[in-house]
């Protein structure tokens, strides 16, 4: 005979959302396994509900430019604005797919407001693109005479 599990509605006034309580489910997380000491290639998820566990999870670290990396970005972008004979005075910011360069467009976006650029907008762009952006690609907007600086995985 198959197992039926008998699922509940409850409102949770505390959190203003809906709850969705499953009768067996709470018993089985009432008392929860231990586990003791674990060798080997295994994967341990308790209480996990619903997702995918990965064997193997890589966070990537949010990489900070050093001040050599900041001398070359200036550089580059006096390269561009020879380029495309143009003086910005603005700039936008995009962290393109799994960027971890928030920190280093914090560091870009500071150094260029010292030096007299303005943002453009109040905060980062957010895009995915594909092919995915590796690293920090810095141009000419294509609509209007701003910097534009996409982040990638750097």
């Amino acid at each position: 005979m198959e197992k039926q599990f008998q699922f509940q509605f409850l409102f949770n006034s505390k959190y203003k959302k809906f709850v969705m309580e499953n009768s067996e489910e709470k018993k089985l997380t009432e008392n929860p396994i231990s586990v003791g000491d674990v060798t080997g290639n295994v994967v341990i998820s308790q209480n996990q509900m619903g997702g995918v566990t990965a064997h193997t999870v890589n966070v990537t670290q949010e990489k900070q430019l050093t001040q050599n990396d900041i001398i070359a970005i200036l550089n580059f972008i006096e390269g561009i604005k020879k380029k495309h004979n143009f003086n910005p005075t603005t700039f936008s910011i995009s962290m393109v797919n799994n960027s971890n360069g928030n920190t280093a467009a914090s560091q870009i976006e500071y150094v260029l407001k010292q030096l007299g650029y303005t943002m453009n907008g109040t905060s980062y762009g957010f895009m995915m693109r594909y092919p995915a952006v590796k690293g920090i690609i810095l141009d000419k907007a294509k609509n209007n005479d701003s910097l534009e600086i996409l982040i990638g995985q750097i």
